[in-house]
Formats: C-alpha cells, structure tokens, sequence
C-alpha cells in the first residue's frame, strides 16, 4: 500500500495545485511553473519527488474546497444517471477515484483535472440557467438574408476545433436567442453587432428554442 493515498487529501492538493497555476491543469514542469500533479508527488512523497523546493501544506480550507469539488462531481453523476442512464467515461473515472477508501499516487494525472471538471460543471449549470429563461420566449428575428444590427449578450461561446472557428450563442435587446460562428473570438463578447441572417433553427440543444442564425458579423 506504499502508493496508495487517501483520496481527500488528493483533492486538496489538486485544487491548491489548480489555483496555483491560475485555474488551469499544467501537463509539464517549466522554469516558470509546476505541473499540477508534481504538487500531489510533493506532498505524499517529498523524499522521492525531484522537486525538493515545492512544499505543499494541508490546510483545513483545503480540505473544504476539496469537499465541495466532491460534492459538485457526485451531483453531476446523480444527474447523468438520471437523465442519460450512464456516466461518460472521464466523469467516472474521477468520481471512481474520490470514493475509493485509497488512492494509487500513479492516478495523480487524473485527479488533477478534478478540480477542473467541477468547475466547467457549474459553469455549464450557470449556462442552462441563463439560456432556460429565454428558450420557452425566443422568437425568430427577421427572414433569411436580412440585415440586421442589434445589442447582443453574450450567454456562451466555445472554440470548435474541427473547424477553427469560435461559436458565439446570446440573445438580442427582444430576449431572442441568436448564435453565429466567427473566426474572431474578440466578436464572441457582448456589444453591439452588425449581421446577416442565415437560417431559423429550431434548437434541439435548447429545449426546441427558436434560435436565429446569423452569419458575416461585424461589430457595429
């Protein structure tokens, strides 16, 4: 049992590695920064880890932040159960991971992103909640191929990899649901647009929301 951790404490140095390193999980040790699981290699094994001058201490609001990090986790696989009858694969694996009794030091490269996840979790749930109050209300803006300029609030965006592009979802001044893709992530904010209308969608990602597509948008 020599590699074995306890698994609260694991948490607790992942979100004191995490905040560390400005909400982010680092993969590799630079001049300027550690990896995230170098913390958990520090702090379990000091003796053994390469990285004598990182010291770690366990504070009991650690242990608190690591405790609502559980929470946060456990919740979303209630939901992903309940909703979905499954739990994707990453969730499970961190999940499995917290409520084991011990914990191997070589699964420190996981744990780490569990602080991480959580957040994105209630980033996610902060999301649905702004975008349900709109969804049952959205109508569609103008017909297709008309020009329009408007305010647009920004609810979410998110970089779409296979494309290069930024996908930009908010509403207009009408509470309307609007989305649009853009190769300029700086048009993705809220503030005053000037754009194309490309379709009417019927969203299924949204409860059946009516979402305007929007397309050669410019800020105004």
């Amino acid at each position: 049992m020599k590699n074995f951790v306890n698994p609260r404490e694991a948490l607790a140095v992942a979100v004191l590695a995490f905040r560390a390193n400005g909400n982010r999980v680092v993969k590799d040790t630079t001049d300027k920064q550690y990896a995230n699981k170098s913390y958990l290699q520090s702090y379990f094994f000091p003796l053994k880890t390469a990285h004598k001058q990182l010291t770690v201490e366990m504070t009991p609001g650690l242990l608190e932040a690591a405790d609502d990090v559980k929470v946060i986790i456990d919740h979303a696989v209630t939901m992903e159960m309940l909703t979905k009858g499954y739990v994707p694969s990453f969730l499970k694996s961190i999940h499995d991971l917290l409520t084991e009794d011990a914990m191997n030091i070589n699964y420190a490269g996981i744990m780490v992103w569990a602080p991480k996840l959580a957040q994105d979790i209630q980033r996610s749930q902060g999301i649905k909640e702004v975008s349900a109050a709109y969804e049952h209300t959205s109508k569609f803006v103008g017909k297709k191929g008309d020009r329009i300029e408007f305010d647009f609030t920004l609810i979410e965006k998110r970089y779409v990899r296979q494309v290069d592009t930024w996908s930009a979802y908010g509403f207009n001044e009408q509470g309307n649901l609007v989305q649009f893709l853009s190769k300029h992530e700086e048009l993705c904010a809220t503030g005053r647009i000037r754009a194309r209308i490309k379709s009417h969608d019927i969203n299924r990602y949204h409860n059946g929301a009516h979402v305007t597509v929007l397309n050669f948008v410019k800020a105004a």
